[in-house]
């Protein structure tokens, strides 16, 4: 692997890891063994394995199934990976901005997704400025924000984001997202309500997210107090609830 940018845990403690600019998806055995899921080189294609191909994927889920889904970012849409190592569009095609079914849901650059246990997948869609849901069909709608983006709580395509680059489902379907040019934390309901949770101070942006088995909202965040030596840190957001 070249750059794990997304990493998911699978049920039987399998590791699956977005390698971003090797354009590949791996699966690191719980014994730390990897193995090639999908993915050779920079491109675009449907197929087993590694006639696939991806271009930067960014970040990785696994579905109530077993199903690996990727954020194709520099394809501008989100892939589906079965088991056996198949792999499929679930949504998106070109570089815009729409709701549809399949390639007719648009995207800009989406580089972080989660599952939720009905199979339904939310999307950061960092280049728009918004969240989107994906139902198991391939429909694709909007949860929040919309282009050009902003910095404001409200409720759908209202809610004012800037460059969401993280997203986890929470235990009541409610969504956690990093709105990185915002340097803030954002809760979002399934009706599309914004709440801020978290807004970091300074030269700090979050970036990542994940919950802890426990409920915690755990932030991955950028550090840049002195430019010359950039740096991360982790913060908590607060508990899911």
């Amino acid at each position: 692997m070249r750059s794990p940018a997304g990493l998911a845990l699978a049920f039987d403690g399998t590791l699956v890891v977005a390698d971003s600019t090797g354009h590949q998806v791996w699966a690191v055995s719980p014994e730390g063994a990897p193995r090639l899921l999908a993915g050779s080189v920079s491109g675009y294609r449907d197929g087993p394995g590694g006639s696939a191909l991806f271009r930067h994927p960014s970040d990785v889920a696994i579905g109530p199934d077993g199903t690996y889904y990727v954020a194709d970012a520099g394809n501008h849409c989100i892939r589906a990976i079965t088991s056996d190592g198949v792999v499929s569009t679930l949504a998106g095609s070109i570089y815009d901005y729409g709701d549809g079914r399949g390639p007719g849901g648009r995207f800009r650059q989406p580089l972080a997704l989660d599952v939720d246990a009905d199979g339904t997948c939310y999307v950061a869609d960092t280049g728009n400025n918004a969240v989107r849901r994906i139902a198991p069909d391939g429909q694709v709608t909007t949860v929040a924000g919309s282009p050009p983006g902003g910095d404001a709580d409200g409720v759908g395509v209202e809610v004012g984001l800037r460059w969401p680059t993280g997203i986890a489902v929470g235990h009541g379907g409610h969504l956690w997202v990093a709105d990185h040019g915002n340097g803030a934390v954002r809760r979002i309901e399934q009706t599309g309500v914004s709440t801020t949770t978290l807004r970091l101070t300074g030269r700090r942006w979050p970036g990542a997210m994940a919950l802890t088995p426990d409920g915690e909202v755990v932030v991955v965040a950028v550090v840049l107090d002195d430019v010359r030596l950039p740096q991360t840190c982790l913060t908590t957001a607060g508990v899911d609830r």
